[in-house]
């Protein structure tokens, strides 16, 4: 899939877009990442304390994040298994309607984004999330 015409949209904030594309591109500094360099540093999920901190668990395995997956599935009325990005584009293309597609789009590409917000509040300024 080419992901540049998949994340660069007029109706996405450019901050955002950015933040997908460099976790697309495995560029975001997550525990795992850090492993893969050669640190040895114990990894922890900042939102659960449950897993280790990688994208995958962050994005589409942590408590906090499938509450926010189960919300969008209220919203849309339907069943959504989020696992990966592939099951977001999936799920784009369920709908018929461009302007759906284009409202999942966002959604999905504001949420990874407000996730990465909020595990930055807990790493930085040591913030409760719930």
């Amino acid at each position: 899939m080419n992901w540049g015409k998949f994340i660069w949209k007029s109706f996405v904030p450019p901050s955002n877009s950015l933040l997908l594309w460099r976790l697309l591109h495995n560029k975001l500094p997550t525990d795992e990442n850090w492993i893969n360099r050669g640190l040895s540093i114990p990894s922890i999920c900042n939102l659960c304390f449950k897993q280790s901190f990688s994208i995958q668990h962050l994005i589409f395995e942590c408590f906090y994040t499938i509450n926010i997956w189960r919300w969008l599935s209220n919203v849309l009325n339907t069943a959504l298994i989020i696992s990966s990005m592939d099951d977001i584009c999936a799920t784009m293309n369920k709908y018929c309607s461009p302007q759906c597609k284009s409202f999942v789009l966002s959604v999905a590409i504001n949420f990874v984004s407000a996730i990465w917000f909020a595990t930055n509040q807990v790493i930085f300024k040591n913030r409760n999330i719930h």
